[in-house]
Order: structure tokens, then sequence, then C-alpha cells
């Protein structure tokens, strides 16, 4: 080790001395500057690396690998936990849209049963609406109707109702239909304020209904006022003719007695 260090020729490590000068020099100056808050910060020394883009990019492409890599072990865990109890995993197929989204179309596809299906084991969002009673319309099967209905019915949207109205006066259902028979004790407003109460007012003067079904909208509106001490306003029983005036009123008589014998019967407190 001696012999190579007498090797080394005197002008080298003048050379090696005066680098190192230097780099001590630009040290001391940017720590001078970094004391007394000045100057821009200092450009780092010749042999110090700066990570390029392609550095950081690996890193954040390990840390997103390490994340994956630690959800697959739990997933596997998970897995495996299912399989020792007994269960079986299996993959399904992606849900199929057009079944999912209630297209009426599906119907001439010869796909009514899918659809009825469909509508019996959920609750259709209220953007679908008017799918729903279009397969109402559509529909060959009458049980199929009767479903469309139903799950318009369980919507509880203002939509809906009005979609339930619309096909109350269509006349495009027969009235001993599975899908009409049921469509006017459907109609529910929240009060007698709302539009929808007024909208069953009008139904009452409507001749695409059956006497049957005049009576079931005015006995919906006698219990609700009923419920709520209110009566319909002004604006709207001015433009109800003296018939349905008349049989909201024997309606709202019968719901009184109902409700008077509902209270006097024995075991029941209120």
């Amino acid at each position: 080790m001696v012999q190579v260090v007498q090797r080394v020729s005197a002008t080298h490590m003048r050379r090696g001395l005066l680098i190192l000068s230097f780099i001590v020099a630009a040290l001391a100056v940017a720590l001078v500057l970094r004391r007394h808050g000045g100057g821009p910060a200092p450009a780092p020394p010749a042999t110090a690396t700066a990570p390029g883009r392609e550095d950081v990019a690996a890193e954040r492409l390990a840390a997103v690998e390490r994340v994956v890599a630690e959800k697959n072990r739990s997933r596997h865990a998970d897995e495996n936990a299912f399989i020792a109890a007994g269960w079986t995993m299996t993959s399904s197929p992606p849900p199929d849209l057009q079944l999912v989204s209630f297209d009426p179309s599906l119907i001439a596809a010869g796909r009514e049963k899918e659809l009825r299906t469909q509508l019996a084991s959920t609750v259709p969002p209220r953007r679908y609406a008017h799918r729903v009673a279009q397969i109402v319309l559509f529909a060959h099967d009458p049980v199929t109707r009767e479903s469309a209905v139903d799950a318009l019915s369980r919507i509880h949207s203002a939509e809906a109702q009005d979609e339930l109205i619309d096909l109350l006066t269509s006349k495009k259902l027969d009235p001993q239909d599975l899908g009409r028979r049921q469509l006017a004790a459907l109609i529910q407003p929240s009060d007698l304020d709302d539009e929808i109460a007024a909208k069953m007012a009008t139904l009452l003067d409507n001749d695409a209904l059956t006497a049957v079904e005049k009576k079931q909208v005015a006995f919906t509106l006698a219990v609700v006022g009923l419920r709520d001490g209110m009566s319909l306003p002004d604006r709207v029983t001015q433009t109800m003719s003296p018939q349905a005036l008349a049989l909201l009123d024997d309606m709202t008589k019968l719901g009184q007695r109902n409700l008077i014998a509902h209270r006097s019967s024995p075991g029941t407190h209120e």
C-alpha cells in the first residue's frame, strides 16, 4: 500500500487537493447562504446526483406493486378461509345491462320471464320508472304486467306515481287485467297538498276509470284527509264536478265510520 501511494505523482496530488478545495469552498458558501437566508438554493455538489423522473416513477410503481401484493395475499387468505368452511369459489358472468336497466325490448326478444324475475327481486331505480311502465303495456303475460305495476308502486317517487296514473287513464288495459286491477289503489299522495292528490281529484271525472276505480281513488283521498285533518285545496275542489265532490264526500263519511268502528272495537287502544 505504501508503494502505491508513493507512485502517485505530485501533479496528480495537487489536482486532487485543488478539486477538494473547490468542493469545500462551495459547501462553505452554501452553509453561509442558508444560515442568512439569502440567495437561491445552491446546486448539489458535482458528486451528488438528484433522482430523475425515471427513478421517481420506478419508486411509485414499486409502492403500488407492494400494495397490490398485500391485497392479493389478503384475498387469497379469505378464499382459503371460505374453502376451508366448505364453500366453493366460482366465477360469475358480468351483469346483463339490458336486464338490470329494465329494457322493455327484451320482451320482443323472448326474455319476458327474466324481466319479470328482475322486477320481483329488486326495487327499480327512479330513472327507470317509464321503462317499467312500458313493460306493463308491452308484456304478453298478465303476471308480468302485475309485477311491473307492483314494482312501480315500490319506487316511491312522483314520476312513478305519474306513470301509474297514465297507465290507469291510457285505455290500453282491460279493467279486469291483472296489471290494471290494482292501479287505482296504488296511487298514494303524501298529503292533500301534494300535486299527486290534485291529479287524483281529476280522475274522479275521467271516463277512462270504472266506477269501482273512482271509488278507490276517492277513498284514498278521504283516508289521507282524515289522517291529517286536511281537505283538498279550494283550487282543486273548484275544478271538480258535483258528482266527483259527492263521491269524495261519501267516501269521507265511509272512512269516518270505519275509523269510529276501529276505535270502538275491543282490544283497540289509541
